[in-house]
């Protein structure tokens, strides 16, 4: 692996934020990941990911992605209760008032809560030597050469007040509340051009008990419902909470 320069730091402990760790940590001595949250140590939701209680599926690619840079994941989550199933011939798709027929594939994804997969993965991630955590720190802002034009690191405020992390490439994974737009306006940088695309879709989420003979035996239904604006309302029924 090319090395790169000596600290990473990546700003949020996402999803995002934990994988771009993993493949920082391959190209730098040194990582740290910021948090603003206290993160649970079990598979619990936590304020920062709002979308955590909703039922998730984790789609095969995104699983043989994380079973590349984490050997073993999905065996040791489907141990603590995810399973695993074929989207293709275990799911059932009902589209504009029909069912998609159903076969059998190598599209293996897996049923699993977003905590657990939160959790989990981050779990993993700390396991490396050179990658290091550190909760309730929130960034206030980038530090910057003007002579050379970068990014040299990240001024923060935690327990120990505020001070300055020094970094040789900061990566933003805070999510919608990156503060990324107001730090590069203040730095005198025009602001990104936004593109916008409606996606018109709301998520509701509800707990069933199912039993076996339940959606014919298959594990998970997902219904698109043509709504009069033209979007669709897709729902996503789990047999069990998989890991919640």
């Amino acid at each position: 692996m090319a090395h790169l320069g000596q600290h990473a730091v990546v700003i949020g402990a996402s999803m995002g934020g934990l994988m771009a760790s993993r493949v920082l940590a391959d190209h730098y001595e040194k990582v740290s990941v910021l948090e603003r949250d206290a993160l649970p140590i079990t598979h619990e939701h936590r304020k920062g990911v709002p979308q955590g209680s909703h039922a998730h599926g984790l789609l095969a690619r995104g699983r043989e992605i994380l079973d590349q840079l984490f050997p073993g994941l999905s065996e040791e989550m489907v141990a603590q209760g995810a399973f695993y199933g074929d989207v293709v011939d275990e799911v059932l798709w009902f589209n504009y008032g029909v069912y998609l027929s159903n076969v059998r594939s190598a599209l293996q994804g897996l049923l699993i809560s977003r905590p657990m997969l939160e959790n989990s993965v981050r779990q993993r991630l700390l396991q490396l030597p050179n990658v290091q955590l550190q909760e309730e720190v929130d960034v206030l802002e980038p530090v910057c050469d003007r002579d050379e034009g970068r990014v040299t690191g990240v001024r923060v405020r935690g327990a120990g007040g505020i001070n300055t992390i020094s970094a040789d490439f900061v990566a933003d994974a805070s999510g919608r509340g990156s503060r990324s737009p107001a730090w590069l306006d203040a730095l005198g940088y025009d602001k990104p051009r936004e593109e916008s695309i409606p996606v018109n879709i709301g998520y509701m989420t509800r707990l069933y008990r199912r039993q076996p003979e339940h959606l014919s035996g298959k594990q998970a239904v997902i219904l698109g419902a043509c709504q009069p604006d033209g979007g669709l309302g897709s729902f996503w029924h789990k047999s069990t909470t998989a890991g919640s």
